[in-house]
């Protein structure tokens, strides 16, 4: 397990941002409207004055309703007794609303889109893919905000996860507010875009998630895989940072095996599970990929949509040949859990401080986040030592967070 934080060498945003609002005014959100034009008017207020926002409104088709504009108190109050004024109508065309979303987007300015919406698209491309391939075209992050329960739960996660924003559901317009103030927070710094992780030296396997996307300023990255073999290797990132590429990469030593920390199996196996039925999700098609959803989770007792949790009596398990592998498990991660109670805390402080972002890309600088390489194979009886580096874009933890190399990897080989 390996994760990555972006830091300090992604610069903080001083031109203020871009904001979209894009608010869903088909028949269903008749009742919501209300709330929602209250809800407009406070989150504009909480804009900065260098910020600018734009307000569309979307049901059978889509239409800009305030333009590009300052900020203001005064363009707040005009803007949110426009939406005030909205009568709610028609289907859900969730796609061109976003598509008019993404017009316009001025390239040299931080954009954010807040999406308002209960959630129930009914018209229009519905598919996961036509969704991709539209967002591919405008560098925007979008923060999903449903009002209701309704909603294509799935797609709306989609959206979001894609452009690296997020969904929540809302009962009221003061739960909106606090979710755009959220957003705005995240919307501070540079980000890191096209960000690709690869390893060297050393075989690795499932590495999950395929696809990262952009990665933003305090937003940790969660990588999971295995490795087949110990030994020494170099992890890799590719990036680019304001259109710029950027390299970074770390020396690491990895162990024959690391026992103190056995939940990583796990989570390997939920985020494996996870990514799985997002294929499914995108592409329509089970065939050949529900079987590997299959035999991770019953391997690792994971309820999913191909999977389910059998509750019998204890003689049961005897009578029917069913391993309680799932038992045994829990049991090796509380021992761990014990294990590591008892034991200082560990200190992540990096050994030292060493190259920037521009200098780490540099082939003559390729020494990554450190003089030397890491190594995660410590004293302590076998004990797994952190290894922590920092470049000033991002920290890296491996060890307490290390890749570890399962028993089932080593049944394979």
């Amino acid at each position: 397990m390996m994760v990555l934080t972006p830091g300090n060498d992604l610069a903080k945003i001083t031109e203020g941002v871009d904001w979209t609002f894009l608010l869903d005014i088909s028949g269903s959100m008749g009742a919501k409207l209300p709330a929602l034009a209250r809800g407009m008017e406070k989150t504009l207020s909480k804009l900065d004055p260098k910020d600018r926002f734009r307000i569309d409104a979307f049901n059978d088709a889509a239409a800009e309703l305030v333009s590009y504009q300052p900020a203001t108190p005064a363009n707040a109050k005009q803007a949110a007794e426009k939406v005030d004024g909205l009568r709610a109508g028609g289907s859900t065309n969730l796609f061109a609303g976003i598509e008019l979303g993404i017009k316009g987007v001025d390239k040299d300015r931080t954009t954010g889109i807040v999406l308002v919406t209960d959630g129930v698209t009914n018209t229009g491309p519905q598919a996961q893919k036509d969704f991709e391939d539209l967002l591919k075209k405008a560098d925007v992050r979008i923060f999903t905000i449903v009002m209701g329960n309704n909603a294509n739960w799935p797609l709306m996660e989609f959206v979001s996860q894609t452009t690296q924003g997020f969904y929540v559901a809302v009962s009221n317009d003061d739960d909106a507010i606090g979710r755009v103030v959220l957003a705005k927070n995240k919307v501070t710094h540079e980000a890191m875009h096209n960000v690709s992780v690869q390893v060297e030296g050393v075989k690795i396997t499932d590495l999950t998630p395929n696809r990262i996307g952009s990665l933003y300023h305090g937003q940790q990255l969660v990588l999971f895989g295995h490795y087949r073999e110990p030994g020494h290797g170099r992890v890799i990132l590719h990036t680019e940072i304001s259109g710029k590429p950027k390299t970074f990469d770390s020396a690491i030593e990895l162990p024959e095996v690391d026992a103190d920390n056995p939940e990583i199996e796990r989570l390997w196996a939920l985020e494996r599970c996870e990514e799985l039925s997002q294929q499914i999700r995108y592409t329509g098609n089970e065939k050949g990929i529900s079987p590997q959803i299959v035999d991770v989770a019953t391997h690792y007792s994971i309820v999913t949509d191909y999977t389910s949790m059998v509750v019998l009596r204890e003689e049961q398990f005897e009578l029917q040949g069913i391993t309680r592998n799932n038992a045994t498990r829990v049991a090796q991660e509380q021992a761990a859990q014990q294990q590591r109670a008892t034991q200082p805390a560990r200190n992540f402080t990096p050994p030292q401080q060493i190259a920037s972002a521009s200098q780490a890309s540099d082939p003559q600088r390729r020494g990554g986040f450190g003089a030397h390489a890491p190594s995660l194979g410590g004293g302590g009886g076998g004990a797994i030592d952190p290894m922590t580096g920092v470049l000033s874009a991002f920290w890296l933890g491996l060890g307490a967070l290390a890749w570890r190399r399962s028993a089932r990897m080593k049944k394979e080989k």
